[in-house]
């Protein structure tokens, strides 16, 4: 089990490094320790002994505490200063199968932190967990269902490419942001389908799906649609095996949110959702049904165009916008 030790425990000698025999320094969330370099594990080179204690050594030259005696990561016993999964943390270790959270404050989770991790088949996140880096679980080939937490807020780009075994998803929200109306944002004016999850990259076990991201254009207060100046498309690659897909947090589908997804069945929208985007739906044509809660207000245009394998549409009987009277299978705006 690579478990995650409470760091205020750490009691190392600093003054006792000998940098002429490759001792080394690094930092945990303020913690200054000291470690020797042993490679002597084939394949994880970075990880570190020192005594009793093993470390993790990231990228960035910080460290991680870990017990490596099996194949699950299970973080614990955490003070208020331990809230990061630095980048590349874990990246690499093929013999890892479990990751559980659930018990730990983690806040964010560096980019890569996961990454290619083939024989992990099981991600339990924690409640409180708010930032996903890009790529944190690229290649990991085995994973089959997902539960992203609704504390999340931010997801960065390609969180999941490669994660080409995945079948059902659940997640606040589509794109980057929760809700993000893009004008506060300096650097990032783009709202982003879900292709932006996964990769502009193909690769076995995935499929391309042309898919639009709007911009704000803050000289001309408004969004770019439809190929213009400066607007962005791009052909994104979607796991082959993903059919399930739930938004349990947002109160937007944004422009072409599942726009060319041809292997999904089902999305699931929650009871906060109010805006369902232009060509939300567009060409998903293996979805068979869908519900649209009480609380939905706006339907954009062409937002189930060529949707050829939807048999079955139900609008929740309190909606006053619309409704899909005497199972009518579509549906109409109420006047």
């Amino acid at each position: 089990m690579f478990e995650i030790n409470n760091y205020s425990q750490l009691d190392i000698d600093l003054n006792s490094a000998d940098r002429t025999k490759g001792d080394y320094f690094g930092g945990i969330a303020g913690v200054a320790v000291r470690i020797n370099k042993d490679k002597s594990a084939e394949g994880q080179s970075r990880l570190i002994k020192n005594g009793s204690i093993t470390y993790l050594l990231n990228d960035d030259n910080t460290l991680t505490a870990v017990k490596a005696d099996s194949n699950v990561v299970r973080l614990n016993g955490f003070d208020e200063r331990c809230y990061d999964i630095y980048a590349s943390a874990f990246s690499n270790l093929s013999c890892l199968e479990e990751v559980d959270l659930t018990g730990s404050a983690i806040k964010r989770i560096g980019n890569g932190a996961f990454a290619s991790c083939s024989a992990l088949t099981s991600i339990m996140l924690n409640d409180g967990l708010e930032f996903i880096g890009g790529r944190a679980f690229e290649k990991c080939s085995g994973i089959k269902n997902l539960t992203i937490p609704d504390s999340v807020v931010e997801i960065s780009e390609y969180a999941l490419s490669g994660c080409n075994a995945l079948e059902s998803l659940s997640v606040p929200f589509i794109g980057k942001y929760l809700d993000p109306d893009g004008k506060s944002e300096v650097s990032d004016r783009w709202k982003y389908p879900l292709g932006y999850f996964f990769s502009t990259s193909g690769s076995e076990g995935s499929y391309a799906a042309w898919q639009f991201s709007p911009y704000y254009s803050a000289s001309q207060d408004k969004w770019s649609y439809f190929g213009e100046a400066s607007g962005g498309a791009g052909m994104y690659y979607i796991p082959s095996s993903l059919k399930s897909v739930e938004v349990t947090k947002s109160t937007e589908l944004v422009f072409e949110a599942f726009e060319n997804c041809v292997s999904l069945e089902s999305v699931t929208l929650n009871s906060n959702m109010t805006k369902l985007g232009n060509k939300c739906f567009r060409n998903c044509v293996n979805i068979k049904s869908i519900v649209i809660p009480d609380s939905v207000t706006e339907i954009g245009k062409d937002a189930f165009n060529s949707c050829f394998g939807l048999t079955t549409i139900k609008v929740d009987k309190n909606n006053k916008v619309y409704d899909s009277r005497n199972n009518c299978n579509a549906i109409i705006e109420t006047a």
